[in-house]
């Protein structure tokens, strides 16, 4: 896989992670005002509240979280890695705030972090890429 593919995957994957984050929370909103019902000084679940099922797809959203926490995981170590390979400071900031930094920045908020406009973070962030295909091709591992 080109590198540019593979620092593209990782961004996809900690978008979906947000997005799944979202339905667990939602769905664990959900269950706050709907899962007790009050009858007097009884508190009970109603027979047809679907709070287990609620539960259940909370449950599941959590265990794909975490398998997707863990691949995002190692995908990262490998993706700093190759970062590593790179001598320009400016090139591995570039792909590290647009790629791997977890607040999921636009290509001009890295260009407002590093002090450039935005094309000029494009440029850094091209020349970086072409650099990582170029040591990927002569036989270096990423």
């Amino acid at each position: 896989m080109k590198a540019r593919e593979y620092f593209k995957q990782i961004k996809r994957e900690q978008i979906e992670i947000v997005q799944l984050q979202e339905k667990i929370d939602t769905a664990e909103a959900s269950l706050l005002p709907k899962a007790i019902r009050y009858d007097l000084d009884k508190v009970q679940t109603s027979p047809e509240d679907p709070m287990y099922d609620v539960l259940a797809e909370v449950e599941e959203y959590k265990k794909e979280m975490l398998k997707r926490l863990h691949r995002l995981i190692l995908r990262r170590i490998k993706a700093i890695r190759m970062l590593d390979q790179l001598s320009d400071t400016r090139q591995r900031q570039a792909l590290f705030l647009y790629y791997l930094d977890p607040s999921l920045l636009t290509m001009e908020q890295v260009g407002e972090k590093m002090i450039y406009s935005e094309r000029e973070a494009w440029r850094i962030h091209d020349a970086a890429m072409a650099k990582l295909e170029k040591l990927s091709v002569n036989g270096r591992q990423h």
